[in-house]
């Protein structure tokens, strides 16, 4: 008896609509590194004084990537993913809270009044009177603290997750 064509493909190839496609996990995995060894030669090519700017377009695609592993991995890494993810979210929430309270002052009181000096929340720091490696280093800081919060509660999680199996 002849082995069927399942039986001879390879493991790692799947047949999806007559196509062999590579298991998404693999895929996944090369997807991430790409982007983490993307982002790491980024920072080393463009260090302090800055001659390159990323953009709307790479942190977009960085971001997009963040949530499409959160995704990707279940409920559990939505809670690690937003606290390693902190200083992004505040300084998204500095734009929110700045176009906002200007349009709801300018609607009440007939001008717009600003809650911080400039958003997002690095611009307010610089025009404060900060130097831009203090701003760096602060929120590189500030990175690092979130980061390890969210590998703490990663780490938790599958602790806790360990406990109920």
């Amino acid at each position: 008896m002849k082995p069927t064509v399942e039986a001879r493909r390879p493991k790692h190839l799947k047949l999806k609509y007559d196509v062999p496609v590579l298991n998404f996990a693999f895929n996944f995995n090369v997807r991430c590194h790409s982007m983490g060894g993307a982002a790491a030669g980024f920072l080393v090519v463009n260090r302090h004084p800055a001659r390159c700017f990323m953009g709307d377009t790479g942190s977009l695609a960085l971001g997009g990537t963040l949530g499409a592993v959160a995704a990707a991995a279940g409920g559990a890494a939505m809670l690690p993913l937003f606290l390693t993810s902190g200083v992004f979210v505040v300084e998204a929430l500095s734009v929110l809270v700045q176009v906002g309270y200007f349009k709801l002052t300018r609607r009440l009181k007939g001008e717009g009044v600003r809650v911080f000096r400039m958003a997002p929340l690095h611009h307010h720091l610089e025009l404060g009177g900060w130097g831009e490696v203090r701003v760096t280093v602060a929120l590189t800081a500030a990175g690092g603290a979130c980061a390890a919060l969210g590998a703490a509660a990663a780490a938790g999680g599958r602790a806790a997750a360990a406990a109920v199996l």
